[in-house]
């Protein structure tokens, strides 16, 4: 019996809650930050596209070309890399989530 109440006690724990929806909300707000980071990437390429239809077309120097894509190819590089690590800290989110539930799960069953 003690070690029902305990279980109830640790399970019902307010931090216990606070963490596991502090883990939520910041796995949500980067998944949010992900998906724009995606739409940005998107809109490069269509960027640089252009870039070069309006090169062939000759409306823009090579210069001008160079300048564009070159700014287009850093940004998208920075964007890679940042949505490599938002993708790595939603998954470790996600395995502290899904610790914090079992634990709390096998907490409440002793």
């Amino acid at each position: 019996m003690a070690s029902a109440q305990r279980g109830e006690r640790i399970g019902t724990h307010p931090s216990y809650g606070y963490k596991s929806d502090h883990l939520k909300r910041e796995a949500s707000a980067q998944s949010r930050e992900l998906e724009k980071a995606g739409k940005r990437l998107a809109e490069l390429d269509k960027l640089f596209q252009k870039a070069f239809e309006q090169m062939a077309l000759e409306r823009l120097s090579e210069q001008q070309f160079q300048m564009l894509t070159g700014n287009y190819e850093s940004e998208k590089q920075t964007l890679t890399e940042h949505s490599a690590v938002l993708e790595q800290m939603i998954a470790g989110a996600k395995d502290k989530m899904l610790n914090s539930d079992r634990f709390l799960n096998f907490v409440g069953k002793v």
